[in-house]
């Protein structure tokens, strides 16, 4: 009977140690089991694990995670609580413009600014961003298209105060309005409303004040010179003097931001004409020639070829009559070639050696002395 006790007092004593052991077994797994929700491909997914870590979480996926894609926490972030919440932002190509340059980028990134940075571009937080499916630009991987939009630098004074400001606004009026400015009584912009704005452009807002003004002021007689191929440069001798006159003119007085006046002439009357003076001045330049010698002993002189002599003799008898010191008293050519400027001429123009020297090279346009005479038996002149 005492044995039976026994054994019966054996059996449950071993019976409790087993349900403790699996109640406490069972607690022990409830304890380390985590419900982890994974957003995934547009889809919630569910998964009851007892990992440690995002990334063994991930491992669990059909479709793993590769190396471009990215989440939310990071694969080495610790499983806390009992419930937690894994994002996975699917990487995918974008080809990324701007201007002429593009780059094509394998990116899990959402904002523009960091799909920029990824594909080597820097982007101020002016810069604007489009993307060539307007919809949705992360849907259906490859293919999207991302354009910058680059922010222009432009100077803009401000009652006096210059700023240089990056804007994105295509006109000056939408630049304005960006910035909640209005025009009020007496200002005045520096470009047209209208205007697109461009790279380095100034703007300038300003308070204007302006007043008109009508003065009687001189009116100064202007100058006509004769020119006397006769007398040296250095000569000048009025001939008939000149009056002044008187003339009315009005000023618009501007005042910008309060400080000093600029008067600005817009109109003009003359009241009174003035009388032109009238100046003869000389127009020989050179020394006079009076070395003597005959126009043979010039045209060797000057290195003429002698099967030249006769077109020679023709046109320099018939544009200075072989006169060394001709100076043509309208013109002011001079010389045995007539030479206009006379200053065309190296050394003394009014020396025949020096002005054959000259136009026996000026002649080869018309292909030497030959075709000069025939241009000028056509023309009267070369």
């Amino acid at each position: 009977m005492k044995k039976r006790i026994f054994v019966a007092i054996v059996v449950i004593i071993f019976t409790y140690m087993g349900y403790v052991g699996f109640s406490k077994n069972q607690l022990v797994r409830a304890t380390n089991t985590r419900v982890v929700t994974v957003h995934v491909d547009g889809q919630d997914k569910v998964i009851a694990t007892n990992a440690k870590t995002v990334g063994q979480v991930l491992k669990k996926l059909d479709k793993p995670v590769s190396s471009f894609d990215k989440t939310e926490p990071s694969a080495e972030a610790e499983i806390t609580g009992v419930e937690f919440k894994i994002n996975v932002y699917r990487a995918r190509l974008v080809a990324v413009v701007d201007g002429s340059n593009s780059y094509t980028v394998m990116t899990a990134e959402r904002t523009p600014k960091k799909i920029a940075t990824e594909a080597g571009f820097k982007t101020s937080p002016e810069d604007q961003f489009a993307f060539s499916r307007q919809d949705d630009p992360f849907e259906g991987t490859p293919g999207t298209e991302m354009v910058i939009k680059r922010a222009k630098t432009i100077n803009f004074d401000l009652y006096g105060t210059t700023s240089s400001i990056r804007t994105n606004e295509s006109t000056v009026e939408e630049f304005l309005t960006s910035r909640d400015i209005k025009l009020g009584e007496g200002d005045e912009l520096s470009v047209p409303k209208e205007s697109r704005i461009t790279e380095g452009m100034t703007i300038s807002l300003a308070q204007v004040e302006r007043n008109f003004e009508t003065v009687e002021e001189v009116a100064p007689f202007p100058e006509q010179q004769i020119k006397d191929a006769q007398q040296s440069t250095t000569y000048k001798k009025v001939q008939t003097p000149g009056v002044d006159g008187k003339k009315l003119v009005t000023y618009e007085i501007v005042t910008k931001n309060g400080g000093e006046p600029q008067r600005n002439p817009v109109k003009e009357v003359i009241t009174l004409q003035p009388t032109t003076q009238v100046v003869v001045v000389g127009a020989r330049t050179g020394l006079p020639y009076t070395g003597g010698g005959s126009k043979t002993e010039w045209m060797i002189a000057a290195g003429i070829s002698e099967s030249d002599f006769g077109y020679v003799d023709f046109i320099i008898g018939r544009e200075s009559g072989w006169n060394p010191n001709a100076v043509n008293k309208s013109s002011g050519a001079c010389g045995l070639a007539q030479a206009y400027p006379c200053s065309k001429v190296p050394g003394n123009p009014l020396n025949p050696v020096d002005s054959l020297k000259w136009v026996n090279g000026y002649v080869n346009r018309y292909g030497g002395w030959a075709g000069t005479y025939a241009h000028w038996q056509q023309y009267h002149s070369y």
